[in-house]
């Protein structure tokens, strides 16, 4: 809005206000002043003010809406009748009536200067031509009545219409101050909209805002686009408001059309004065993508690639958790190997070798109890590790009857692969007080157990690791039995 068209609109939506008390003012001069002056006089000056105050209305309520740069100009015209309207009324009445009514004719000049001047005040010039033609006129009008020493009168009269002039160009000032300050209000306002709308369509961001107890107030398009699904008035999605602290990247998960997302938001409190919360406000981004690259390392840092397994470092740190509050319950760990598997890798590929790998993971997957834990460690090497219950010998016969299975015939491509398989197994906490020396007693009893070619298992103990492994059956020695051999073509 321009300045001028600011100051000319302030004047008219006084009008109609100003126009009804000074038809008010009129009739009431009429009636008091009836039987001092010539009554012709008075109606004709009657009329005048009535027409006066109808046209002048009537402009205001056209021109209101439509302020032209000529209109500051009209109401300058507007305030020059308006001041010849009542300074000829003052000509006309003080030289007739009585000094007891001239008191009342002088408290109507001097409010209707004040009202002038005031009603006017966002148009300087209009303001003073008002105050300055009325002051002229009632001072005229002094000098022409009988009153005695009229001097004093007329220097407070315009004593009173400089002060008014003063206080009128003040305020004027003020109000320009106002209005310019309100505009640049307005341009911020509109400059950091642009700016939010071409950050909501150029970004991967939302924004959103919440009442103090964290539902949802409002929620930009773009997020909700970005959801996927309508968030207002739900609060599921910020429970870290009630901390009452400005987060950044907080993370949430939430099921958008039937698929896992997440989401990072930021946001600050919002306080009134005194320091309390009365909201909140930030942006919100989807980082599903980013969160599952993410998932998908963890993942890889702690699966093997190859079967699905847990790889050696998660299983590592397995292990590690059982001593970190103390001595273990009875467990039993078993490293498993396969006997000539880097030959059966050279002879018949690396495809092959993988593929016999994945057969032999999903074969103890299917054997073992769901509440055991299954690692590959490295190559053809894998582990196995559960919480013991019963005596040794019931353990015994469960890795008996495991290592039967595993050395069962395997269905490789078109051919039917026979595999040897070294078993050492190590007790926590009998055998060992740490994960590392755990790890280092199976270890030798797998090692003890290699030389021959064939299937054999062998549990650690401190005099039996080198001996001669024992028998994977009942009664008849694993390495007695022809499909017991490593790399054997069914």
């Amino acid at each position: 809005m321009e300045l001028s068209t600011a100051r000319a609109q302030a004047v008219l939506k006084l009008f109609p206000a100003i126009n009804l008390f000074t038809l008010f003012d009129t009739v009431l001069l009429l009636v008091y002043f009836w039987t001092d002056v010539e009554q012709s006089l008075l109606l004709g000056w009657a009329l005048w003010s009535l027409v006066h105050c109808v046209f002048w209305w009537g402009y205001a309520a056209r021109t209101l809406d439509r302020v032209s740069a000529a209109t500051p100009r009209t109401l300058i015209v507007h305030a020059l009748s308006e001041g010849l309207l009542f300074a000829v009324l003052m000509v006309l009445v003080f030289p007739l009536i009585l000094p007891e009514k001239a008191v009342v004719l002088g408290a109507f000049a001097t409010g209707m200067m004040a009202a002038g001047a005031l009603s006017k005040m966002t148009l300087p010039a209009a303001s003073l031509t008002f105050v300055g033609i009325l002051t002229g006129g009632t001072s005229l009008s002094l000098t022409l009545s009988p009153l005695p020493q009229v001097w004093v009168p007329i220097v407070l009269l315009t004593t009173f219409g400089v002060a008014l002039s003063v206080l009128a160009l003040a305020m004027s000032r003020n109000f320009d101050g106002r209005v310019l300050a309100e505009r640049e209000v307005e341009r911020q306002k509109t400059m950091v909209s642009l700016l939010l709308q071409d950050f909501e369509e150029s970004a991967s961001e939302g924004l959103w805002e919440a009442d103090p107890q964290g539902r949802l107030t409002y929620v930009s398009p773009r997020l909700t686009e970005l959801l996927g699904v309508e968030l207002q008035g739900r609060q599921e999605w910020v429970p870290f408001l009630r901390s009452g602290k400005a987060f950044r990247h907080q993370v949430v998960a939430a099921e958008v059309g039937g698929q896992r997302r997440w989401w990072s938001l930021t946001g600050k409190p919002l306080t009134d004065e005194s320091g309390t919360v009365t909201g909140w406000r930030g942006v919100g981004s989807d980082i599903t993508g980013a969160r599952e690259l993410e998932l998908e390392a963890i993942r890889l840092s702690r699966f093997d690639n190859l079967t699905g397994l847990l790889n050696r470092h998660a299983f590592r740190q397995l292990l590690d958790t059982f001593f970190e509050a103390g001595s273990p319950t009875d467990r039993t760990l078993v490293l498993i190997d396969l006997v000539g598997f880097r030959g059966i890798n050279e002879s018949r590929g690396h495809q092959f070798g993988d593929e016999l790998l994945q057969a032999v993971a999903r074969r103890l997957q299917a054997e073992v109890e769901d509440s055991w834990t299954l690692a590959r460690l490295d190559g053809d090497e894998f582990a196995l590790q559960w919480e013991t219950h019963g005596l040794p010998t019931q353990t015994q016969a469960t890795l008996k009857a495991l290592l039967l299975a595993l050395i069962q015939p395997y269905t490789i491509g078109k051919d039917r692969f026979e595999v040897a398989f070294r078993l050492g197994t190590a007790r926590a906490p009998v055998d060992a007080t740490s994960a590392e020396l755990w790890l280092r007693c199976a270890n030798l009893a797998l090692r003890s157990s290699k030389g021959d070619g064939r299937t054999s298992l062998v549990s650690f103990t401190p005099d039996a690791v080198g001996r001669r492994p024992e028998r994977a059956d009942g009664g008849v020695s694993a390495v007695d039995r022809p499909q017991a051999r490593a790399g054997r073509r069914l």
